[in-house]
């Protein structure tokens, strides 16, 4: 099991966007991060991506969580 695993959200996710959320709240690197793209201008289809900007703490090493990777 991953460390991480008793800060990960449990509940059932209602969208993919809950899902996202889920995983960014728990990273105590990130500083910031904003919905971009098709998807933040209500545009979207579906089979368009995900366009997320993050901006992470100075001097962060690589990313080691595999649903970030």
């Amino acid at each position: 099991m991953p460390a991480h695993a008793d800060s990960v959200q449990t509940t059932p996710i209602a969208t993919p966007l809950d899902g996202v959320r889920a995983v960014l709240q728990v990273q105590p690197e990130l500083v910031f991060s904003v919905l971009v793209g098709s998807r933040a201008k209500g545009t979207a289809h579906a089979n368009s991506d995900w366009d997320i900007a993050l901006q992470w703490a100075p001097g962060l090493g690589p990313v080691t969580d595999p649903h970030l990777a």
